[in-house]
């Protein structure tokens, strides 16, 4: 049961990272915010 826990637990970190490092790989490393001031 805890090996179950920590491994829904690090499959959950994993996935948060992977989505925050694509979203900024493809932004530029820029939040949204600077280039909608930008143009």
């Amino acid at each position: 049961m805890i090996k179950a826990i920590l491994a829904l637990g690090a499959l959950a970190v994993a996935a948060t990272v992977v989505t925050f490092g694509f979203m900024t790989f493809r932004r530029g490393s820029r939040p949204a915010r600077a280039k909608a001031r930008r143009s």
